[in-house]
């Protein structure tokens, strides 16, 4: 979870994902994929997916920690690093994977209720609440 730190507040930078992928097309998203062999764990794997999909090079990065683990419905395992991104990075999404970086989500619309809807996403065995943001892009 890239965190942006600007005048106006803290924001969260997303990516949306090209419409031409077999999975997840078309979906905006955190930087993040899977923690490969070559990685030395999830803050590792984090720092070379966020390079890789967003052209922002790692020592724009600064990792701050992690949030709880989840357990998607399709049973992948979700770390999420958080990172604080320095000033002076610069954008270049990776042409065959993002669409757009979406520079981003404040986290003042984060705390508003009104930016959530609410509701549940049932899988074999397992029912799941989740939460959906309504997206809007911070000046």
């Amino acid at each position: 979870m890239p965190v942006v730190a600007r005048p106006a507040g803290l924001s969260l930078l997303l990516t949306q994902r090209t419409d031409h992928l077999s999975r997840h097309a078309g979906q905006v998203a955190f930087p993040g994929g899977r923690i490969d062999a070559g990685d030395e764990g999830p803050v590792a794997a984090a720092l070379r997916e966020t390079e890789e999909e967003t052209g922002i090079a790692r020592h724009f990065v600064e990792p701050l920690g992690f949030l709880d683990t989840y357990l998607t419905g399709t049973s992948y395992r979700v770390v999420p690093v958080v990172g604080l991104l320095r000033p002076g990075f610069t954008v270049t999404p990776h042409a065959g994977e993002v669409a757009e970086v979406l520079n981003s989500m404040s986290f003042c619309a984060l705390s508003s209720s009104s930016s959530f809807c609410q509701g549940s996403s049932p899988a074999p065995g397992v029912s799941r609440k989740r939460s959906a943001s309504r997206l809007r892009q911070h000046p």
